[in-house]
């Protein structure tokens, strides 16, 4: 699973269990099969991250007699244009058991403080056992998504490495050109450069408004084989591709 944004993995609230009860509110159409399905009962937006909540509830029915009954939530998460990934939270992969006798379980989670121009979703895996833990039966359903809208910042390389004489004969000054084409302004961004695979610095730009060009500069030693800009490194910004944030320029082509 991934944990590419921290934040996320500290926004989930405290699960709710259900037995045999009817899901409150607006309920989106589920994905379903004879025994199992999963829900979004509530997809909540504002401006503010505690406003932003939704509650996925996963049910699975009895197939046999004297089966335990278990079911775990998986969280996803799609930011912009990115694939789904995984989030790890509180309550998130944990097996959920049913009580003995019930024909029906249902259990509900809740997610909350969820992030601007996200979309997240619940995979949620089902089992029956029996009594000595062997699994008689295994499932799977994922929920519609609940999409939370909001503007994003896009960080780019705009162009390839370029260079000039350093202060020594045996350096170079080296111009990466970076830009912000989303619509919201991104803070603390970092902008690293290798020179034939050696980390040479990474500086911090403190904002980067919407539309707005750069030019970050370092020196470092001549390089004889590749450099290599990148925009973002670690991935702290949510942003609406990540597919710009890095580009290698052949020394050849960098004087």
């Amino acid at each position: 699973m991934s944990s590419r944004f921290p934040i996320v993995a500290t926004t989930f609230a405290v699960l709710a269990l259900l037995m045999l009860d009817a899901p409150s509110g607006a309920s989106a159409a589920a994905r379903t099969s004879a025994n199992v399905s999963v829900d979004l009962v509530e997809c909540l937006r504002g401006k503010q991250a505690k406003d932003r909540q939704a509650v996925f509830r996963g049910q699975m029915k009895q197939v046999g007699d004297g089966l335990r009954m278990q079911m775990r939530f998986a969280l996803g998460e799609k930011v912009g244009s990115s694939a789904w990934t995984g989030v790890k939270a509180p309550g998130i992969g944990v097996w959920h058991e049913a009580r003995t006798g019930v024909a029906k379980f249902a259990y509900r989670q809740r997610v909350v403080a969820m992030q601007k121009g996200t979309s997240y979703r619940a995979v949620v895996q089902f089992r029956w056992l029996a009594q000595d833990g062997s699994a008689v039966r295994r499932e799977s359903s994922r929920s519609p998504v609940c999409h939370q809208p909001g503007k994003l910042p896009n960080l780019k390389i705009r162009d390839s490495v370029s260079a000039r004489p350093g202060p020594t004969a045996e350096t170079l000054r080296y111009a990466v050109k970076v830009g912000n084409t989303g619509y919201a302004t991104a803070t603390d961004v970092e902008v690293r450069l290798l020179v034939d695979g050696a980390e040479i610095d990474t500086r911090v730009l403190r904002r980067l408004k919407p539309g707005e060009r750069r030019v970050v500069r370092f020196v470092g030693p001549r390089c004889g084989g590749e450099v290599r800009a990148m925009i973002d490194p670690s991935q702290r910004v949510r942003e609406l591709s990540e597919r710009d944030n890095a580009i290698r320029t052949p020394c050849s082509a960098v004087l």
